[in-house]
């Protein structure tokens, strides 16, 4: 038979390991539940960042000739000249005196598309810019500049790279609302 002071030691000791057992499983859950309330309250919520124009949401292209990609009118904006073909393509719109070049490519494959847009950006780099280069991020990456003659955005859709220069921030903006890629 044990002594009463060793059946106190043994006691005090299960009661000590019980606490601090306890303890632990009480902050592993707490942890678990704040990591689950994190990415449950993430799941409605849109991605951190769409890009201008909200470009990652936009459709990939899925057109077989150039014409259908730059159709002939986009709202008020005609089309003055078409060049190429899906693989390498340039083309005019105009709204009065306000002008749109868009050229693009059908790359080989997403990580190309996402080196054009890096490129626009390397040789044209500016201190005011804004840009997501970020190898497959959501198939999208971006690039915008604008100054007191031109606005440019350059972007890719996954394989699709768009490099949309207009000669104010507003024609860009009008072309963008209607341009569907």
């Amino acid at each position: 038979m044990k002594s009463p002071q060793e059946e106190v030691r043994r006691a005090t000791a299960v009661m000590i390991f019980a606490v601090v057992s306890s303890l632990v499983v009480v902050a592993i859950l707490g942890g678990l539940l704040v990591v689950l309330g994190n990415l449950i309250g993430r799941l409605g919520q849109p991605a951190r960042d769409y890009g201008p124009y909200n470009l990652a949401a936009r459709p990939i292209p899925l057109v077989g000739f150039v014409g259908d990609l730059l159709p002939p009118t986009l709202g008020a904006f005609t089309r003055q000249s078409l060049e190429g073909d899906l693989q390498k393509f340039r083309a005019v719109y105009a709204r009065g005196d306000e002008r749109v070049t868009v050229e693009g490519s059908q790359a080989v494959s997403l990580a190309a598309a996402q080196a054009s847009v890096r490129l626009i950006q390397e040789r044209d780099f500016q201190g005011r810019s804004r840009s997501l280069i970020e190898p497959s991020r959501m198939g999208f990456s971006f690039y915008t500049y604008s100054n007191a003659t031109q606005t440019r955005l350059a972007y890719n859709r996954d394989r699709w790279f768009f490099d949309i220069i207009a000669s104010t921030q507003r024609t860009l903006d009008d072309f963008m609302s209607i341009f569907q890629y």
